[in-house]
């Protein structure tokens, strides 16, 4: 037993009787729990001793570890101790909560130590933790999969975007009811901004935000956008506009200047207003005003009467209390405290606030003040109105069918051929449930906004924008110098693209599993899936590997399905080459520094160039393979020998369309390099 006391020195002597061990630990103060452990029970086996053991050692304060005697001792620390630093069921319970609300690990660890000071955890177990919840949550699904299932599962309503090659998606629209219902009782006025570095496929999120007339702010939508283009807003905007009823279509959508975004509202949503957003307009003063002053107070002095003609104060008024939001008594304040310089001239006003906001101008107000008469509700808007959270009834009746779309797909369904049919039901099935779905998970790719950097960026941080720069410069300037801000970025030295996986002796079936989309914990699917292609044709194999003994060997290797396998369970090329090419229907390229080989289908009949896939792996260091990107159009290694000698007749042709590419290969390469899948030893 080992037993941790804050108020006692470290000790490596073992419990025993009190009087041997004062004699050896002089002064110092030694607890006896010896009487805690006393029992007449009898236990029916030594696990349940243990048990009890580990009960009362938790009882009293400290932890028990059972272990071999290796003459050593048992071990003086507890900390990062296995067992010592386990979690309760309430500490997993806890932990699983927080990591849902996005709590970083350090954070649960210091709340977990908190709140029981006898935490022996470590940041090792957080993420152990962590990684567990993970796994049994995603149940070997595909990350579409998964993410579907959960919006599924969270009453998400939810529409997508997929490539009809591929059928990789590249928008996803979702909403939740609950936010639907806000949007119908606060429609007049949206919010819309894109978000960037939120996920690792690097696509723009779109947040699209209402407001309550309390001023306070409300999810209704998220869309994440292959592109910021117009298009991609068109489609989110389309959607949106198809959740609202007619008589709920927002009057004001608040934008920055982003003129694709802009563009697709006025498409969407002719009849309403497009703002810009003032912290936006601010900003762009700030990047672009700033440079144009030499000297730091007259800055100053322009950004703050800049800021007196963008914000006005506000004096107590008290017309239209309990029948307007609080945020509109404070526009009409201002606009109040206006009306006595302004008057009654609708050219002095400007007519502004009517035309943005709604409420009355101060030349509208002037006009009542002058005649002691107080401001009609009628003069304010019905949103700011709205003091409650009840919806906006329905112009059309609550009762849906499905009736008539059914009838059609039916009438469709018979009309087509069976290739068709095959994909309508595959259709029909992903809307009834969603975690069965085909999609395939994006691409990541690089920064989809500005010009394309050498350098793939996989920070979370956001990248800063002008007026940060700018603000972070210098503030004082000598008379006659004009500040100018500048990024600088290191040189990249190669155009190679290549993309490293988790070297745990899994890494070629991680690769592979990356380059088809699976993700890199897709490596056991991948194992199965070459299992299984070896032994639905192991006729076929048997003769291209030459004996029976070969397939037993890659038998033993495939069907290994725990982490950190041996060496002698790794993945073999050449011979894996052809089982992957062949199931997955792929073009692999094999590029390692000695025996560079292409790897075409088997048994397949050729596809169309645009819908013919090609993957490549790279052996580096003669124990390692990584994910390679090759560029369009780059050169073909020679095709396996094995293919050209046992291919089926049906996928002659394959090599046709890679022949002036394998020649455009083998020009430049060094003669130490082979070329060919197998050499005869028969020939001279």
């Amino acid at each position: 037993m080992e037993e941790e006391d804050n108020n006692s020195s470290e000790t490596d002597v073992p419990l025993g009787d009190a009087s041997t061990r004062d004699s050896k630990v002089d002064s110092e103060l030694v607890m006896d729990y010896s009487n805690e452990f006393d029992t007449h029970e009898i236990f029916k086996s030594r696990d349940k001793l243990i048990r009890w053991a580990h009960q009362v050692g938790r009882k009293n304060g400290f932890v028990i570890v059972v272990q071999k005697s290796d003459g050593g001792g048992i071990r003086e620390y507890l900390e990062g101790h296995s067992y010592a630093g386990r979690l309760s069921h309430e500490e997993t319970f806890l932990l699983v909560d927080m990591s849902k609300s996005m709590v970083r690990p350090n954070e649960i660890l210091v709340t977990l130590k908190q709140r029981d000071d006898a935490n022996a955890s470590t940041m090792k177990t957080i993420y152990n933790a962590r990684h567990r919840y993970k796994v049994a949550e995603k149940v070997r699904r595909s990350q579409m999969q998964q993410l579907l299932g959960q919006l599924a599962m969270n009453k998400y309503i939810e529409w997508h975007r997929s490539c009809a090659d591929t059928e990789t998606v590249t928008d996803l629209f979702f909403a939740h009811p609950t936010s639907l219902n806000l949007l119908r009782a606060f429609p007049k006025v949206l919010l819309m901004d894109c978000t960037y570095k939120t996920n690792q496929y690097l696509l723009p999120l779109l947040e699209i935000v209402g407001v309550a007339s309390t001023d306070m702010t409300f999810s209704v939508a998220f869309a994440y956008l292959q592109y910021e283009k117009e298009d991609n807003y068109t489609w989110a905007f389309g959607l949106l506009c198809s959740l609202m009823d007619e008589n709920t279509l927002s009057s004001v959508i608040v934008t920055d200047r982003e003129l694709a975004h802009m563009n697709a509202i006025c498409t969407v949503f002719p009849a309403t207003t497009n703002l810009l957003c003032r912290w936006n307009i601010g900003k762009n003063v700030l990047s672009n005003c700033k440079k144009m002053f030499e000297t730091k107070d007259k800055w100053e002095m322009f950004i703050m009467s800049w800021n007196m003609l963008v914000m006005s104060s506000s004096e107590e008024f008290k017309e239209l209390r309990g029948n307007v939001s609080i945020t509109a008594l404070e526009i009409i304040l201002a606009e109040s405290k206006r009306a006595s310089s302004v008057g009654i001239d609708i050219t002095t006003c400007g007519y502004v606030v009517r035309r943005t906001h709604g409420l009355p101008c101060a030349h509208e107000i002037a006009n009542y003040m002058r005649e002691n008469q107080p401001i009609p509700l009628s003069l304010v808007c019905s949103y700011w109105t709205k003091l409650d959270m009840l919806s906006t009834p329905h112009t059309v009746s609550e009762e849906w069918t499905c009736t008539p779309e059914l009838e059609l797909f039916a009438k469709r369904f018979e009309e087509v051929d069976p290739d068709m049919k095959r994909f309508l039901l595959q259709k029909l099935r992903e809307l009834a449930k969603s975690d069965c779905t085909f999609l395939i998970e994006p691409e990541v790719k690089s920064n989809p906004r500005g010009r394309p950097k050498l350098k793939i960026e996989t920070s979370t941080r956001r990248e800063p924008s002008v007026f940060e720069i700018v603000a972070s410069a210098q503030d004082s300037y000598p008379p006659g110098v004009i500040a100018k801000a500048s990024v600088t970025t290191k040189n990249v030295k190669t155009k190679k693209k290549e993309k490293d996986v988790i070297a745990d002796g899994n890494y070629g079936f991680r690769a592979i599993a990356g380059l088809m989309g699976f993700g890199e914990e897709g490596w056991l699917q991948v194992r199965k899936d070459l299992l299984k292609e070896l032994h639905a044709h192991s006729d076929h194999y048997w003769k291209l590997f030459g004996s029976q003994e070969r397939i037993d060997d890659l038998t033993n290797i495939l069907a290994y399905f725990e982490p950190n396998p041996r060496l002698d369970r790794w993945m073999t090329m050449p011979d894996m080459g052809h089982l992957i090419s062949s199931f997955y229907q792929v073009v692999l390229v094999h590029l390692p520094m000695q025996q560079c080989l292409t790897f075409l289908p088997l048994r397949s009949i050729p596809t169309s160039a645009a819908s013919r896939k090609e993957i490549c792996i790279g052996f580096v260091n003669n124990n390692h393979f990584v994910q390679l990107i090759l560029e369009p159009g780059h050169p073909i290694l020679p095709i396996a020998t094995n293919w050209r000698r046992y291919h089926d007749p049906c996928a002659v042709g394959w090599n046709v369309a890679y022949s002036s590419r394998v020649q455009h290969f083998k020009s430049p390469i060094n003669r130490d390099v082979a070329t060919i899948e197998t050499v005869d030893l028969d020939e001279d």
